[in-house]
């Protein structure tokens, strides 16, 4: 029992740090979405008006295109390029992946993790590099590519700062994406509750592409 209350009070600042930074703003946010609060002023309750408004606002739809286009382009690019560079370390330098982005810093951890066995067998059977890389390589690092993926893809879509530093969303709102126009909506607009409306709307999104990996990786650890 003594062990017990010990524990508990190692985890309560612990605990209190997360609830402080992380729940309350979270559930802040989803009640300030269903609010008209503005800077300056309380904010009553309206309802899913916020999210009406939001919907019918063709910026909205605009912001949700340009996020998944640049989502996709930058989670492509940045795999096939992490992919090039880890085949090509894994060919000849060992130990040397940590200076390295994250995408090769994964991808060449994994590759030095199977067994180089399966490599030799593969050639003695006449499988071509490219087959080795579809068989063995892709295979054993399904589980690295899938957190990485996830990971990034998450990152990929909340990027405000390359947005905002080199077009603001513009011109004309060509370049908008979900976290500009939050930006926009929320500090420029001072409209909190539209803004976070925004924001509120896109966390089905998130979610369900983590539950999707997560699926993905238990039924391949199952198989």
């Amino acid at each position: 029992m003594r062990e017990s209350l010990g524990g508990m009070g190692l985890l309560a600042p612990t605990v209190l740090i997360l609830i402080g930074l992380v729940l309350y703003p979270f559930f802040y946010a989803i009640w300030l979405a269903f609010t008209d609060k503005t800077v300056g002023s309380p904010g009553q309750f309206v309802g899913f008006r916020n999210f009406a408004y939001v919907l019918a606002w063709p910026q909205f739809t605009t912001a949700v295109w340009n996020t998944v286009v640049f989502t996709v382009s930058a989670v492509a690019m940045k795999f096939v390029l992490g992919m090039a560079v880890a085949l090509v370390l894994n060919q000849g330098i060992r130990d040397a992946w940590r200076n390295f982005p994250f995408y090769a810093i994964s991808f060449l951890a994994g590759m030095q993790t199977i067994s180089q066995e399966l490599y030799d067998s593969a050639q003695v059977d006449g499988a071509s590099r490219i087959g080795q890389f579809r068989h063995i390589t892709l295979p054993g690092l399904y589980h690295i590519i899938g957190v990485v993926l996830l990971l990034t893809t998450i990152q990929t879509a909340n990027a405000f700062e390359p947005i905002y530093l080199l077009t603001g969303g513009g011109p004309s709102d060509a370049t908008m994406v979900y976290t500009m126009l939050v930006y926009v909506m929320g500090m420029m607009n001072l409209r909190l509750g539209e803004a976070a409306a925004v924001s509120t709307l896109f966390l089905p999104l998130l979610i369900a592409l983590v539950l999707a990996v997560t699926i993905l990786l238990q039924r391949k650890a199952n198989a």
